[in-house]
């Protein structure tokens, strides 16, 4: 019995590539290309709802104090110049597989994934205000800019996205009274 096909080949390589790029942009920052807060959010949420109940981790709340001054002194385009350079300091600092993320005007958040021991953390939280006090000295030396860090682990604090933020929230608050991480 004869037939007849009718057919359309189409290359949808093109759709896929720029879908993939409107993703991208949305679940990103513009300025710093880090994750938005709520892509953050949702991949931390999603690693702590899938680790391996042993698994260790850490949820890091890092912010600038005294941002305002550099807007106000230095420009709004110094300072976003600044939040750029932060972001990519942020991405040499940790893992490829670790969530970094802005979460606010000059509010980052890290989650360090499976992690073997608090010290590591410490280390990490050390070696961030550190090189970010160096780093905003040189680039600021007349303003009183610095970096205060705020941790919570899993599971010690908590096992979810809400407990583990509370936690490192209160943290930074605390380091941000003494003036350490």
């Amino acid at each position: 019995m004869p037939g007849r096909i009718i057919g359309l080949l189409q290359d949808i390589d093109e759709l896929k590539k720029a879908a993939l790029v409107l993703k991208d942009r949305a679940e990103r920052d513009a300025l710093t290309k880090l994750l938005n807060k709520a892509s953050a959010q949702q991949n931390i949420s999603e690693y702590l709802e899938n680790r391996a109940p042993d698994a260790k981790a850490a949820l890091l709340v890092m912010d600038l104090d005294n941002f305002k001054s550099i807007n106000d002194v230095l420009g709004h385009m110094y300072g976003d110049a600044v939040l750029t350079q932060i972001g990519s300091t942020l991405q040499s600092f940790f893992r490829s597989h670790d969530i970094i993320g802005r979460i606010g005007g000059d509010e980052f958040m890290i989650l360090l994934k499976d992690i073997p021991n608090r010290e590591l953390v410490e280390d990490r939280c050390q070696l961030l205000v550190d090189t970010f006090r160096e780093m905003l000295k040189k680039l600021m030396p007349k303003l009183q800019v610095s970096v205060s860090v705020g941790a919570a682990l899993v599971p010690n604090h908590g096992i979810t996205y809400a407990d583990l933020f509370r936690h490192a929230d209160e943290a930074l608050y605390a380091a941000k009274r003494t003036g350490k991480c």
